[in-house]
């Protein structure tokens, strides 16, 4: 009997679906669908219902990404290899650098290098709520994803063999782009929230026309021009406004390769997506990271795996990538957030015709397990009273008495006062705290966007607390605003702009501040009295938001 996989490309304005067909003898790609999003068909179920009947009544298997959007995601290195040591210090690392509650976040991670006394982990965060609700949307028509993952994290399924060298992979959709960085697994992921709207954009208003007349003349004459004396006066326009609408992309791509570390630059970068296809990108591409770029062929993606389908266009890398990590990995999937309560608790049919081939090993690993776990048990237990009892002891150097509950530890450091035992210093607030004083101090009406803001929290008077951040002004006067609006804050013991520097109409520049609250005050506790005197009459408190 056939098991029927199915990949659910949910983006922002339309719905793509393909359907794998497998039995014992091939595979096949049954079906490739689109549909166009409608918030008040959604809102009903209709839509869903709709595109329920399209598929097999039986459908085994249901792969499908998470809201890009909201995903944040972040390179993180520990000084330690222990996988178990990774999975107990991710929660305390991720918390520090997050601004939501830890219990309202859906977190997964994927393992990328370990040795040498290091791992190096990928993690990517997102609010649970909407994740819930997506799920809950599917299961109400039968159709409940196994995985939910980050779309960037599959793209290298994408490549029939992966090189042993670090590698790109873009692909460009409409109103976001996911890049990824693989060498033997998926080391960096991020979504771009920039595409093909953005160049449809800019074509309108330089030729001001309607958003479908310039998107049909994004997909039927425009092309990418290199060099001054390339082509003819109109083409040279038409080039300038797809530059243009390609501009918030290429510095995204740009910043997020020239943060990673030296190991992960990529040798070679692989491109697709719908309007991956533009004449002349390639060699920009080429031209501006100065390494090769080619362009994925979705046939060879599938290797053995016919396709129903005439063609598969490249708009359906996204899904074919989710489609065939499903087949590969099953659940195993890089960054899936169907973890902890989360987690997929459905039946395991869609394995029910390997169970018999393999039923017979499974009794004698089982048998093997059994005696396994006696040994295993005997060489553990001395080693876990140890580890335990360390743990009584160290707790009684930093909290003052012996508690052998991790919970109860958490619990009195959490809510006591800072404490400087053994050197170790509590904060008597977090980073959220500073968070909320940088983005109440700044004014709505402070024309400044921050691509990146840094937090760290030390509670040492000889070490003060620090804020780091780059962004984009209007005009020089509006950073000598922003450090005199940070000046006036009690908690503030210095700040300054640096490297300024003009960048087109706006201002580049690096923001550095000091923080040292005098005794009895909070960041949250004083905000509003200097901004007030400073800024009489200002507009409601606003909240910088951070682009991920």
């Amino acid at each position: 009997m056939p098991q029927h996989v199915v990949a659910i490309d949910i983006g922002a304005r339309r719905i793509r679906l393909l359907v794998l067909e497998t039995t014992f003898r091939r595979a096949r790609v049954l079906l490739a669908h689109t549909a166009e999003r409608d918030p008040a068909l959604e809102q009903g179920g209709s839509l869903w219902t709709s595109l329920r009947r399209l598929l097999p009544a039986q459908v085994d298997a249901v792969i499908c990404n998470a809201d890009a959007a909201a995903v944040s995601t972040r390179l993180l290195s520990f000084p330690f290899e222990d996988q178990r040591k990774v999975e107990a210090a991710l929660g305390f690392e991720i918390e520090s650098q997050t601004p939501h509650n830890l219990d309202e976040t859906a977190l997964t991670w994927n393992v990328g290098a370990r040795g040498g006394g290091r791992t190096d982990v990928l993690t990517a965060t997102a609010p649970r709520a909407p994740l819930a609700e997506q799920l809950e949307r599917l299961s109400a028509v039968g159709l409940e994803p196994r995985t939910m993952v980050l779309p960037a994290a599959v793209l290298g399924e994408l490549l029939p063999d992966l090189p042993d060298e670090p590698v790109a992979i873009l692909s460009l959709g409409e109103t976001q782009s996911h890049l990824a960085v693989v060498h033997g697994t998926v080391r960096f992921a991020r979504t771009i929230r920039a595409g093909g709207l953005n160049i449809d954009r800019s074509l309108a208003r330089r030729y001001n026309l309607p958003a479908d007349k310039a998107r049909l003349a994004k997909e039927t004459e425009a092309r990418v021009l290199l060099g001054d004396g390339a082509g003819d006066e109109n083409e040279r326009a038409v080039s300038a406004a797809v530059l243009e609408g390609l501009g918030a992309l290429w510095r995204a791509m740009t910043q997020s390769l020239h943060a990673l570390p030296a190991e992960l630059q990529p040798r070679r970068l692989y491109l697709t997506g719908g309007p991956s296809r533009m004449v002349g990108l390639t060699e920009l591409l080429e031209s501006r990271l100065h390494i090769p770029v080619q362009l994925i062929d979705l046939r060879q993606s599938l290797g053995e795996i016919g396709c129903r389908p005439a063609s598969l266009g490249p708009e359906y890398a996204d899904a074919l990538a989710m489609l065939l990590a499903a087949l590969r990995r099953g659940r195993a999937v890089p960054l899936n957030f169907r973890r902890g309560p989360l987690a997929y608790r459905g039946d395991l049919q869609v394995y029910r015709g390997e169970m018999v081939r393999v039923g017979v090993g499974l009794s004698i690993v089982l048998l093997l397990a059994i005696g396994g776990s006696f040994l295993r048990y005997s060489l553990v237990s001395a080693e876990e009273r140890r580890i335990n009892q360390a743990f009584c002891e160290a707790s009684k150097r930093i909290v003052g008495r012996e508690v052998c509950d991790p919970t109860a530890v958490l619990a009195i450091v959490r809510g006591g006062a800072p404490s400087t035992a053994n050197g170790i210093v509590v904060p008597s607030y977090s980073a959220t705290a500073l968070f909320e004083m940088l983005s109440r101090v700044i004014a709505p009406e402070v024309d400044v966007t921050f691509e990146d803001v840094e937090l760290r929290v030390t509670g040492r008077v000889e070490d003060p607390d620090k804020i780091s951040a780059k962004g984009e002004a209007a005009t020089f006067e509006t950073t000598d605003e922003i450090v005199t609006r940070l000046k006036q804050h009690p908690c503030v013991q210095e700040a300054e702009v640096s490297k300024q520097r003009k960048k087109g109409a706006r201002v580049e520049f690096n923001l550095s501040a000091k923080v040292v609250c005098p005794a009895g005050v909070l960041p949250s506790d004083a905000v509003k009295a200097p901004v007030a005197a400073a800024d009489a009459g200002a507009a409601p408190e606003s909240v910088a938001e951070e682009e991920n």
